[in-house]
């Protein structure tokens, strides 16, 4: 187990760096499940303004 790769430039190991995908997909889905619950109760959904 001690070969595990690490980036270059931050010395960390890749397999945080890979795991950072499916993570923030569940995150996501987890948002996406409680403002659909929110609008099937009919409760209003806030929804944040994006600035460029």
């Amino acid at each position: 187990m001690g070969t595990m790769q690490t980036s270059p430039s931050l010395s960390i190991p890749l397999a945080i760096v890979y795991l950072s995908v499916p993570v923030g997909f569940a995150f996501t889905m987890v948002r996406l499940i409680q403002n659909n619950i929110k609008r099937f109760k009919g409760i209003e959904v806030e929804r944040e303004e994006t600035t460029l």
